[in-house]
């Protein structure tokens, strides 16, 4: 498509493009005199049926994971899991779906795919619960810690049973 579109989500994208199709469709054929739509629909009844089978448009890149469990798709950062550093990974690119499979294909994570470029690691919070609270003291440099409310932000960072109190959270988000 030239010019090229530039959205943020693909739904974006759609919307431009639908509302120029629903401009196309009232308008008038240059031949053949009638309203594009109305061909349209003539196209469309003779067509035939679609296949039953449901077509998945994936495309699959193999990507290795860095020291920190996070991959490079795209131009952004996606945050698989600390178990996977160093891994090779499996990354299913759907239209707005990011899939991370592992070495036997299983899920591990699905993200919102992002366009562009995002300056931040794209993570799923309650995946880090865990991680902190084996590791309470990655808690001041934690992503999660800017995302959480400041009272309770500064309730965590003066705990003194912090690994008790993330446990909780993450049961509770489980």
């Amino acid at each position: 498509m030239v010019p090229e579109l530039e959205a943020a989500t693909v739904r974006g994208v759609n919307d431009v493009l639908m509302a120029r199709c629903m401009a196309l469709a009232a308008a008038t054929h240059y031949r053949k005199g009638l309203p594009v739509g109305e061909l349209f629909a003539q196209d469309v009844a003779a067509s035939l049926a679609l296949p039953g089978v449901r077509f998945d448009p994936v495309r699959y890149k193999s990507r290795t994971a860095d020291k920190t469990g996070n991959l490079l798709i795209d131009g952004n950062t996606y945050a698989a899991e600390s178990s996977f550093h160093s891994r090779t990974l499996t990354v299913g690119l759907r239209q707005d779906v990011v899939e991370i499979l592992d070495e036997q294909a299983a899920p591990v994570r699905s993200f919102p795919r992002a366009f562009g470029h995002q300056s931040e690691t794209i993570f799923e919070p309650a995946a880090l619960l865990p991680l902190l609270a084996t590791k309470p003291g990655a808690w001041g440099h934690s992503q999660l810690r800017p995302l959480v409310p400041e009272p309770v932000r500064d309730g965590l960072d003066t705990a003194t049973n912090r690994r008790r109190v993330l446990s909780a959270v993450d049961a509770a988000s489980g």
